[in-house]
This record gives C-alpha cells, structure tokens and sequence, in this order.
C-alpha cells in the first residue's frame, strides 16, 4: 500500500485495507439469510455473481502493481529445453543440482 498511496494517504488507505476484513465478515453472515430465503444455489450463484463483478471493477479501477512478486520462469531455469534441470548460484559460481541424475 505504501508504494502506491502518498505518504500523507498512507494511514487512510490502511484503515480502508483493514476495515475490508470486518466488512467482508459482515457480509459472510448475509449469505445466511440467502440461503434461507432463496436456497443453497441461489445463494452461491448470487455470492459469485457479486464476486465476479467485484473482480471487474477491481480490475478497472485499481493500478497495477508497481513491483512484481512473480519472477520469470525464464530467470530460474538455465534453458527452455531443460525445464526440469533448475541453476542454483552459489557465490560466483553455478551449480547444476541435477549433474548427479544427468550422468
């Protein structure tokens, strides 16, 4: 959050973070009453209807992540081909840790 908010905003956008929680389990407790009124089904059509455009919205609104969490496969693996023979690197030297199954 911190990276994404001004400094001044920073303890706004956490409090709006963490009230989703509580907000999220007053909401739990509203799939009960569509359960007993409209039945099971209805009731997990109607909570995935609202999380499906929740998502959209997320989606449309919300900026992208400034830093990405998911590194490339292409930065762990020495080579397309290999897919299952991993490169560890040890100080400067690189290690095979499959050298022993590859013989």
């Amino acid at each position: 959050i911190s990276d994404i908010v001004p400094k001044d905003k920073t303890s706004i956008a956490n409090s709006m973070y963490g009230s989703g929680v509580y907000f999220g389990g007053g909401l739990s407790s509203l799939s009960i009453l569509l359960d007993q009124n409209f039945g099971w089904r209805s009731a997990c059509q109607i909570i995935a209807l609202y999380g499906v455009t929740s998502l959209a919205i997320a989606g449309l609104f919300l900026p992208n992540d400034p830093k990405s969490i998911m590194p490339s496969i292409d930065d762990d693996y020495d080579d397309k081909s290999k897919m299952g023979k991993k490169k560890t690197t040890a100080g400067a030297a690189v290690i095979d840790t499959n050298a022993a199954i590859d013989t």
